[in-house]
């Protein structure tokens, strides 16, 4: 084999080299913009979820201190007359426990969102 067929071979071999590695490149760029759309929307999503959460709790939340508020109404009228027994005295107590920390949870709930 003469040097200018091994030189021509070399040189094709070269240029196949190149555009095999151009090609590389490119679809390289392209799976990285591939990758880096799914990780913004995966991200989107992950928020939404987030907000989910949040919403859900505060909602609960609400929705507990709304429940106990018509059972606490009763032993409050019973106080503001002077009626309440002994017995409901300490329901009340404890109705005034469980509604500080339903207001509690609901404030954490808030707080919680803050920080999010």
């Amino acid at each position: 084999m003469s040097d200018s067929t091994y030189n021509m071979y070399s040189l094709v071999v070269s240029i196949l080299a190149l555009l095999l590695s151009l090609y590389t490149l490119f679809k390289s760029r392209k799976d990285v913009k591939f990758a880096q759309k799914n990780a913004n929307e995966a991200l989107k999503l992950q928020h939404g979820t987030i907000e989910l959460q949040i919403r859900t709790g505060i909602t609960n939340a609400r929705n507990t201190i709304n429940n106990l508020t018509p059972i606490l109404t009763p032993y409050l009228a019973k106080k503001q007359a002077g009626s309440l027994s002994v017995e409901e005295s300490y329901s009340l107590d404890l109705l005034y426990k469980a509604y500080d920390s339903c207001i509690e949870d609901l404030l954490n709930q808030y707080y919680e969102a803050c920080k999010k």
